[in-house]
This record gives structure tokens, C-alpha cells and sequence, in this order.
């Protein structure tokens, strides 16, 4: 079934995630002030999005790597797709932690509400690249709180609120 809406925010999400991979400054980001669906098929922990509105909010990030990095992204029904590529490995794992989620209810109405933290776990460069600059000197192993979600519940979530 065909409908309007949805696709630049889905695309925005799609964006925000390989951002957050090559661990990029993000420059501008707003996050979805409500929670649309259950867990189910869920990829990634609650609140990590990115919403956008035509001159008004957008998404902005900024590669801080020595070196360029390629974000190509397509449409293969019924999916988008996104794919990142490099012209050298990154010299860093970068890993999404969630932490304090919980549902509770204010003023009669649910709410949703975690912590997300990106965690940069540094590699240890590939023989073939001790000579490269950009694994001399690389980002420090470090845990930094990325996101305070706080959203309001659009569906049925009784059976999921913190009993008092």
C-alpha cells in the first residue's frame, strides 16, 4: 500500500547510523519526539534516529577522519540501503550501548526513555600500516553519552510500563 510520509526521515535515520560509525562530528541532528512501534524488527536501540523537515531541522555531520570516506545509498524494494566505503580500514570499532531504558507513564500517558553511549574501541593497525599516518596517534579507546531519549508512546504499552 502506497502512502506519503515517512521516506526522508527513514533516510535520515539510515544516514545518521554510518555517521556515528566513522565516529563523524555531528554537527546538526534532532531526534523523533515520539515512539511509533514496538521493538519488534528493531535493529538498533530506541531513540537512535534522525529527523528531518524541510528548512527547518536537517541532519549535518562531518567526516573527521584523515581520510575521505563514500556514503552511497539505494533504494532495493521494499528496503533502503546504505553502503560506506573508504580508501583504508577505519582504525577504530565504534559500538552502540543502551542503557536505563524504561517505560513509564506522566500525566496519564506513556513514555518511553533510555540513555544511548558510543563506545570508540581503537584497533590495533595492521602491520602493512604502521608507516600510515592515520593509525599513529589514533583516537584513544573512549565512552562518550551520545543520546538522552525521552518520547512520548504512540501505541497501546500498558503491559510495558515500571509497576509504581
Amino acid at each position: 500500500m502506497a502512502a506519503v510520509g515517512g521516506g526522508l526521515c527513514q533516510l535520515a535515520n539510515l544516514l545518521y547510523l554510518p555517521a556515528l560509525d566513522i565516529d563523524a562530528a555531528v554537527v546538526e541532528r534532532h531526534h523523533h519526539g515520539v515512539d511509533l512501534f514496538r521493538d519488534a524488527g528493531r535493529t538498533v536501540p530506541f531513540g537512535v534516529g534522525a529527523t528531518v523537515f524541510y528548512n527547518y531541522l536537517d541532519l549535518r555531520f562531518r567526516n573527521a577522519l584523515s581520510f575521505p570516506v563514500r556514503l552511497g545509498v539505494r533504494v532495493e524494494p521494499p528496503l533502503l540501503t546504505c553502503e560506506m566505503r573508504a580508501v583504508r580500514p577505519l582504525p577504530f570499532v565504534v559500538r552502540l550501548i543502551e542503557t536505563d531504558h524504561r517505560f513509564f507513564r506522566r500525566d496519564g500517558v506513556v513514555y518511553r526513555a533510555n540513555r544511548v553511549w558510543r563506545e570508540v574501541e581503537e584497533l590495533a593497525a595492521p602491520t602493512h600500516a604502521v608507516a600510515d599516518p592515520a593509525w599513529v596517534g589514533s583516537r584513544p579507546s573512549r565512552l562518550e553519552l551520545l543520546l538522552v531519549n525521552e518520547s512520548r508512546v504512540l501505541y497501546e504499552a500498558d503491559d510495558l510500563v515500571d509497576a509504581p
